[in-house]
């Protein structure tokens, strides 16, 4: 296969010297001011020490260590970094939920407004060891604050001891409009040249081999997604025929029979579908491409094809109970709760998986030392019976039973965190608001609300009854709903309206549990384990499809909503698709727009990935350099677009990620997709006509 525009191997060569032995240097960004804690502030709680301002645990009450700062900022529009250096102390030691203790709580005021402008927790487990002053920052802009006063302030909590030293406000600098564009442009011609295979979107290798073909269908929807958005900003010819290409491309993508579509991974020349089942994230941006590209079409003959094609896939998609089927087998699931398939798949797995099964069984017995009274739940010695048996149809019978057990736990769980007198679990000083026990009680009391027992003490009776699968109801909407706008097939309309808040009640699954795993993770591990894990994204593309096509008022605010708590919770993350999404809600003047126009700054038009020896032999080092330290191979802040893996996307994967990428050449759809969803919404400008001088 031929691959047009700049050969591969003269890329590879051209890039060596920046990864090869050396970090890329980091993005440029403007030091201001450097506040010292200790002389620049007045302070409520805590005393003066060597280097900065102390708390201690048994000595002070929570209050504001930072406060009042001598000489409010008035500042210019931009985006700025407030980094504040600061330290855990060494007591206490240990305690229930200690890495989820609260230590600060940065915050940023508009004095002139007096209101909080961002806020975040700093919890003993976001810092690496007691007695080492850390950077942790918080970002703000000042998109209509311009003309106000603005000063950091830190709250100590009072769980643990502390110290600040030193507050820095730094600016990053911006591109201007003109600038993102011709980016944008010369990253498309890039795609176009090196990353097309059979019209499907593809990384290559670097002897020119298309790689990660298994993807392709779902970087070729984001692809086709930001085509649409790109002719709604522009109207420009050459982009319309690109997107009815991109088009045609997902359509030979669907296999199977008539009445029996597949969507696959990728098609090659000769028409062979990739052999793994597809996914989720397939269903997701083939839908997502359709919603967007489909009111743009004129081709008469090509909308008739994108309406069958969605009907097809969405009636098979609705008679087989939102699964994704070949035959009787389920290949994907997308209901609001665990199907009997998934489970038994599950329990298969952990029954193959030696090491898995007895990490399960030591799990299970080790636990009771926790509340060394009887079994954890009734039902208990069975299941662990039934494991150490390897006993799979009696596992599979005493789910239910376990369930209903689990919520018994979770009872006699929330009791004993509202039992504050006993001190080997609540110090005595821990019995305040603050103590991460009492929220995780209030948090599980909201649980059990939404299950109430019946007359037999059951809460469930079977899987369907536990819908708490935010993400899947969402991007089962998403589907839905797609299909009704597009085809005007009544059914479809109808699943939907029913099944908001009842029957599947998909909405409501999402008002109730989106971002619940989330905040149960920080609660009882602490947010460094929570940022770890946090990567999901296809229940924020579902959220940004659904806003964009419900007419309904209501449904829409609710759907606006549940996209800005998302946000809030994320928003340490750098996630400039979730800011862009927020900002279509907020508007232009939205805070979350200078993060966007940032990382399209920043992001690196090379997209040659880094490689797993650059990650291992510098992977910490980036961390202690851009992203405040590093906890088990991830940053402990985002790190900036500019040195995370490139197959991260801006969006895609966890901002932390301190591996992933190969020596390869990515695709820069995740850029493309950002900046014409923002053209597209009038939340970038479109850059001035640039015009000839007469002769």
């Amino acid at each position: 296969m031929k691959v047009t525009g700049t050969p591969l191997w003269v890329i590879l060569i051209l890039s060596a010297p920046l990864y090869g032995g050396r970090i890329p240097e980091p993005p440029p960004i403007e030091e201001l001011f450097l506040l010292e804690a200790k002389t620049d502030f007045d302070h409520k709680v805590g005393k003066a020490t060597h280097h900065g301002w102390e708390l201690d645990y048994k000595r002070d009450k929570p209050g504001y260590a930072l406060s009042q700062m001598k000489h409010p900022w008035l500042l210019e529009k931009g985006l700025y970094r407030v980094t504040f250096n600061l330290r855990r102390g060494q007591y206490p030691r240990k305690g229930l939920f200690f890495k989820s203790y609260g230590l600060f709580q940065l915050e940023l005021w508009d004095v002139t407004t007096q209101e909080i402008i961002v806020q975040r927790e700093l919890q003993v487990g976001d810092f690496s060891g007691p007695g080492v002053y850390e950077p942790r920052w918080i970002e703000f802009s000042m998109s209509g604050r311009e003309g106000h006063a603005i000063e950091p302030r830190v709250y100590w909590i009072g769980l643990a001891n502390g110290e600040i030293k030193n507050v820095q406000l730094s600016k990053f600098p911006m591109a201007d409009s003109k600038t993102l564009e011709k980016k944008a442009r010369r990253l498309e011609k890039g795609t176009l040249a090196n990353h097309l295979e059979n019209g499907f979107v593809v990384s290559r290798q670097i002897d020119g081999q298309a790689d990660e073909t298994g993807d392709a269908t779902t970087y070729t929807g984001f692809y086709v997604t930001a085509l649409a958005w790109k002719y709604a900003a522009t109207k420009d010819a050459l982009t319309y025929q690109a997107l009815e290409n991109g088009l045609e491309t997902l359509h030979n993508a669907i296999k199977g029979t008539y009445d029996e579509p597949l969507l696959t991974r990728f098609v090659d020349e000769e028409g062979t579908p990739f052999p793994k089942d597809p996914s989720k994230d397939i269903y997701t941006a083939f839908f997502l491409a359709h919603a967007a590209a489909y009111p743009h079409i004129s081709n008469t003959a090509l909308k008739n094809q994108m309406r069958n094609d969605v009907e097809r896939i969405a009636s098979k998609f609705l008679r087989d109970d939102l699964r994704i089927k070949s035959g009787p087998r389920t290949l994907v699931s997308l209901t609001p709760y665990l199907t009997d398939e998934e489970i038994q798949s599950g329990i298969q797995i952990l029954m193959n998986n030696q090491k898995q099964h007895k990490k399960f069984i030591k799990s299970l017995k080790s636990s009771r030392r926790y509340m060394p009274f009887g079994e954890l739940w009734p039902g208990m010695k069975s299941v662990i019976q039934a494991v150490e048996r390897k006993d799979q149809n009696e596992l599979l019978r005493l789910v239910t039973p376990t369930l209903n057990g689990a919520f018994t736990l979770g009872e006699r769980v929330r009791d004993i965190l509202r039992e504050q007198y006993r001190e080997d679990l609540f110090p005595k000083r821990f019995n305040n608001k603050g103590y991460p026990g009492i929220k995780l009680a209030d948090l599980i009391t909201s649980f059990l609300k939404r299950y109430p027992p019946n007359g037999q003490g059951s809460r469930v009776n079977n899987m369907s009854d536990l819908k708490i699968l935010a993400s899947n109801a969402l991007i089962s909407l998403h589907i839905v709903k797609t299909a009704a706008v597009i085809t005007k097939n009544p059914q479809f309309e109808e699943y939907y309206k029913a099944n908001l808040y009842t029957q599947d009640a998909l909405l409501k699954t999402a008002e109730e549990w989106l971002g619940m795993e989330d905040l149960l993770v920080k609660l009882t591990s602490g947010n460094a384990a929570a940022d770890a894990e946090r990567r999901g994204y296809l229940g924020t593309l579902a959220l940004m499809n659904l806003i964009t096509l419900e007419k309904n008022p209501a449904v829409k605010q609710t759907y606006q909503a549940l996209m800005l708590r998302e946000w809030k919770s994320y928003q340490n993350d750098d996630n400039p698709l979730m800011a862009a999404i927020a900002a279509s809600i907020e508007g232009e003047n939205s805070p979350g727009m200078d993060l966007v126009r940032r990382a399209l700054t920043f992001y690196p038009e090379n997209r040659m990935g880094f490689g797993q020896d650059f990650w291992e032999d510098y992977g910490r080092d980036v961390a202690d350099i851009l992203g405040g330290g590093e906890y088990k191979n991830y940053s402990r802040e985002a790190l900036p677009v500019s040195h995370r893996p490139k197959d991260s996307f801006l969006w895609q994967r966890n901002a932390r990620r301190l591996q992933g990428d190969m020596v390869k050449l990515y695709p820069a759809t995740d850029y493309l997709f950002v900046y014409w969803f923002a053209r597209a919404h009038d939340l970038l400008p479109a850059p001035p006509l640039e015009t000839t001088a007469n002769p």
